[in-house]
């Protein structure tokens, strides 16, 4: 959905330069209860991100953590049956070496 007309002016209504926000001692924006709109995608560290890119960003990292959840589920099973591998093998050997005495 394109934000500008066919000669590249915003469609939307622009208020008063100023109007609801204004700069503190140190030069910071307070924008008094209004919204920013149509802010890009960030490029940098210190760039400001739009509601759209921050829910994609948590959405990728909950899809991550539990992908790496699901991962060291299935390690803790791999261990588990190589613990009782290892605990049979053992018992094993104890059993065959009582039998040889």
């Amino acid at each position: 959905m394109s934000h500008t007309d066919g000669f590249g002016r915003s469609k939307f209504r622009r208020g008063p330069k100023g109007d609801g926000f204004s700069l503190d001692s140190d030069g910071n924006y307070i924008v008094s209860n209004k919204r920013i709109r149509q802010v890009q995608d960030p490029e940098s560290d210190e760039d400001a991100v739009n509601k759209q890119w921050s829910e994609r960003k948590w959405k990728e990292a909950m899809k991550l953590a539990q992908h790496c959840l699901e991962r060291i589920h299935q390690l803790q099973q791999s261990y588990n049956r190589l613990v009782k591998i290892v605990a049979t093998k053992q018992h094993l050997n104890r059993e065959s070496g009582r039998r040889r005495r």
